[in-house]
């Protein structure tokens, strides 16, 4: 019975706990306008420090993404109409992110619609899983309140003819086709934002090329002016058309200095001198050998 006993708290102390659970908010005004500009905050409750968030968008057609705008403790790896990849060590305040979200002018009125945050993927600092429910939040559209005064066009009983908008397509691609290196060389991905290589301590420099996939996309390479010894941090940022970011980042390992170099010559000339000297000494006594052995033979033929 105690060996019983002993078998079942080794497996309740070796068995691994559940992942934590992540409570995530998006807090989005419960009214809105047609044609009107909406900010939907998420936050989170725990007293947990997040390394990662990966987040898609499922939103009305009547209802377009504008941008992401990030708490200070917050880096964004990816950001798009569809979702984002977001990245942080330093958490203290439980606000992620703003996105802001914009309805269309011609969006049916007293009607719900709804957002939701889907495909959650989380972990802590210390990488482990987080697990998390979909986010869903309705937004009620009212109608826009109607001018104090009328116009001159309704005194005449003219009803004016509304002209149609058209609602420009930008383009959203901000990937990366290829990132060239004037040393070494990468295993480029373009859904792939990190990258680490190792440089002799020689290379002070490096020069980047990276061409984006959209001819529409602009591209910032921030990395410092000469590489300082062990790791350097180059960020290339592309920006779409329509601001879709992606951030690719390279680390740039270069080697420190071997202290010990001095060392070396000095050794291999006194390998040199010795060897000089062992030579003449072998010869010598290969020549008392051979005196000793004829001696031998004449004594015994004495």
């Amino acid at each position: 019975m105690k060996q019983i006993f002993k078998i079942i708290t080794l497996l309740l102390i070796i068995t691994p706990l559940k992942s934590k659970a992540l409570e995530l908010n998006l807090n989005c005004p419960k009214e809105a306008y047609p044609n009107e500009t909406i900010n939907c905050v998420l936050t989170y409750e725990n007293e947990i420090t997040l390394n990662t968030l990966i987040i898609k968008y499922t939103l009305p057609k009547e209802i377009t993404y504008q941008d992401l705008i990030l708490n200070s403790n917050w880096e964004s790896y990816y950001q798009s109409n569809k979702g984002t990849v977001l990245g942080s060590n330093t958490t203290t305040n439980n606000t992620i992110t703003t996105l802001t979200l914009k309805i269309s002018k011609n969006i049916e009125t007293n009607k719900e619609y709804t957002i939701s945050l889907t495909n959650i993927d989380a972990s802590d600092t210390n990488f482990n899983s987080l697990t998390t429910e979909d986010i869903t939040t309705t937004i009620k559209i009212i109608p826009t309140p109607s001018p104090t005064t009328e116009s001159t066009t309704q005194e005449n009983n003219q009803i004016p003819t509304p002209t149609e908008e058209k609602e420009e397509i930008l383009d959203n691609d901000s990937k990366l086709k290829s990132i060239t290196l004037s040393y070494g060389k990468i295993n480029f991905d373009p859904n792939t934002f990190e990258y680490k290589i190792t440089v002799p301590n020689s290379v002070t420099n490096i020069t980047i090329e990276a061409i984006p996939n959209s001819d529409k996309s602009t591209i910032t390479i921030d990395k410092p002016i000469e590489l300082i010894e062990g790791n350097n941090k180059i960020t290339i940022t592309v920006e779409a058309e329509d601001k879709t970011t992606s951030k690719y980042i390279i680390i740039i390992n270069r080697e420190i200095f071997p202290s010990n170099i001095e060392t070396t010559p000095t050794n291999s000339k006194t390998l040199n001198i010795d060897l000089k000297y062992l030579i003449p000494i072998i010869i010598i006594l290969l020549l008392i050998i051979i005196i000793l052995i004829i001696k031998t033979i004449n004594n015994k033929n004495k």
